[in-house]
């Protein structure tokens, strides 16, 4: 059928093993402890073009057959997205914490600090 082996589930296509092995470039790691610290390590993961991103989020958005947006991005996974998504998530949650806390002040009349 399908070729997957999976029979079509949600993400059965995606990271193939020669995927994650070809953005890890075995020559570019540093032998011994603390390979993965550098920030060496994480560049291939985060080399991406705006284009590459305007798809991926197009991809998301838009209902597709499944494990149609895993093989979009198994060719060459990244980083770029949860990053700025997590960093997204963080400011708004800092920000409506503040604005409830504000609006939840009920002091003296010298103000919200």
């Amino acid at each position: 059928g399908d070729g997957g082996g999976m029979g079509g589930a949600i993400g059965s296509g995606m990271l193939k093993p020669q995927t994650f092995d070809s953005v890890h470039d075995p020559e570019s790691q540093q032998s011994g402890i603390g390979g993965f610290w550098t920030l060496r390590y994480y560049q291939p993961l985060f080399d991406v073009d705006t284009i590459q991103v305007l798809n991926r989020i197009k991809g998301s958005l838009l209902p597709r057959p499944r494990g149609a947006f895993f093989d979009l991005i198994s060719s060459n996974p990244d980083l770029w997205g949860p990053f700025w998504i997590s960093t997204t998530l963080i400011f708004a949650m800092a920000i409506t914490g503040n604005l409830a806390s504000y609006y939840a002040y009920k002091g003296p009349e010298g103000g919200w600090t």
